[in-house]
């Protein structure tokens, strides 16, 4: 796929995922569960605690792993990947409904007008 001799100039470094987030993440949530293990509650305050503990974790872990995955996903990529790739871009479909509602009154307009003036119909497309 790579021709490593030509080089796109516009072709950037992929981002690195921050893995020291992630690892200081962990070592907190370590730490708090740690610390809770010590500490003397009483037995079912501190199975809550772990339980609020631990699902937090799993939930900042998630959102880290969301916030990075498009750094996870060129992680494996070779440097002229991003000359080779293309990204597809899909409009939204709220664009086009509200263009087409324009249009609806548009049309409206000019029938109820009778059309008097000789204009041409646009044409109407969609729902």
């Amino acid at each position: 796929m790579c021709d490593l001799t030509s080089r796109n100039e516009r072709a950037r470094t992929p981002r690195r995922p921050r893995w020291g987030r992630l690892y200081t993440l962990a070592i907190l949530l370590l730490a708090a569960l740690g610390a809770v293990e010590v500490a003397a509650f009483p037995e079912p305050i501190e199975t809550v605690a772990q339980c609020g503990l631990v699902l937090g974790g799993v939930a900042a872990m998630t959102r880290w792993a969301r916030r990075n995955r498009a750094a996870l996903d060129q992680q494996d990529w070779c440097a002229c990947a991003g000359a080779q790739v293309t990204a597809r871009e899909i409009p939204s479909l709220r664009r086009a409904r509200v263009e087409c509602r324009v249009e609806r009154e548009h049309v409206h307009a000019l029938v109820s007008d009778g059309g008097a003036r000789g204009d041409p119909l646009p044409a109407v497309h969609g729902p």
